[in-house]
């Protein structure tokens, strides 16, 4: 199928949006009329189309084209139609918003080590439920995606590679190819596709997503120096957050002035010789710590409110 993942709703302002995707080949991806061409990372395809002219307060059903051809939402889809809600005058906002996440796993003692996914409860509980009791937006506050702490489908995955350096581990994932993996397994689930289809999402990694304890001394940063693999691991943890996570949550003036953005439509990048910087946008006003495996519903006012 030509949409390897995705669609997912990312920025969305009073008459825009942002709608992220990855392709199986270069493409034009379509969205409400709007367009936009791939770019590609290391042999993936991926494109985020700008979309214009909604109205304020509204609820617009969508679905994406891949060159002409339909292929979200799927033919058989037991889901409510996608839809991109803008903002409104409402004053109050409902967030829904958690970190933590393990992707949904197959082994049962691991399934029972871990509880239900929270994020996979909720999706299939909003998917019964009327528009006026959905979030507005979803917040992923950190570890979307483990490095470092594999599932046994993803070690027998990569166990099976005949390509993979001698040198890289086999309890962790280093190269760009196998993060895309990574995002793949999490975000491919029906329940949290379709969630993320539907409700705004902003995000941001926290340690898991490059490696448990990231730089938390300089001894910790010496050490894991001097492994081979460590370097092409920094580059595809990098990497893959800026095209799977950064990206999406610029405003439409941001990605008009990023450099990097600019030039991801017009440039193909090999992860192991890309020079791109990494952007993380404006200092946050709110520091959140995060709770293994939680998602929460909450009710937050509006600026001005």
């Amino acid at each position: 199928m030509p949409l390897a993942l995705g669609p997912v709703l990312r920025h969305v302002g009073e008459t825009t949006a942002s709608v992220w995707v990855q392709t199986d080949r270069a493409a034009t991806v379509t969205v409400l009329g709007c367009t936009a061409r791939t770019f590609e990372v290391a042999g993936h395809h991926y494109a985020l189309v700008p979309v214009t002219g909604l109205e304020p307060g509204t609820r617009t059903p969508y679905t994406v084209e891949v060159d002409g051809e339909r292929v979200w939402p799927p033919i058989a889809h037991p889901f409510p139609p996608s839809v991109i809600p803008t903002r409104g005058a409402g004053p109050r906002l409902r967030v829904l918003f958690g970190s933590c996440r393990y992707a949904k796993v197959t082994d049962p003692t691991l399934r029972a080590r871990l509880g239900i996914d929270a994020l996979d409860a909720y999706a299939a509980r909003m998917a019964r439920r009327p528009h006026e009791e959905w979030p507005d937006a979803l917040l992923l506050l950190g570890d979307q995606v483990y490095a470092d702490e594999l599932t046994p489908r993803l070690r027998r995955r990569i166990a099976a590679r005949t390509d993979r350096h001698p040198d890289w581990p086999d309890d962790e994932i280093v190269g760009y190819d196998e993060y895309a993996g990574l995002y793949r397994d999490s975000w491919s689930d029906p329940e949290i596709r379709w969630l993320l289809s539907t409700v705004p999402t902003a995000m941001i990694f926290d340690d898991h997503d490059v490696r448990d304890d990231w730089n938390t001394s300089a001894a910790w940063r010496a050490q894991m120096r001097a492994k081979p693999w460590w370097r092409e691991r920094i580059r595809a943890g990098l990497a893959s957050y800026w095209v799977y996570q950064h990206l999406g949550n610029l405003t439409p003036d941001e990605l008009a002035t990023d450099a990097d953005a600019a030039r991801s439509a017009s440039t193909t990048a090999t992860c192991g010789r890309c020079s791109w910087t990494w952007p993380t946008g404006p200092t946050p006003r709110r520091t959140v710590r995060r709770a293994r495996g939680s998602a929460s519903a909450g009710t937050w006012a509006a600026p001005g409110s």
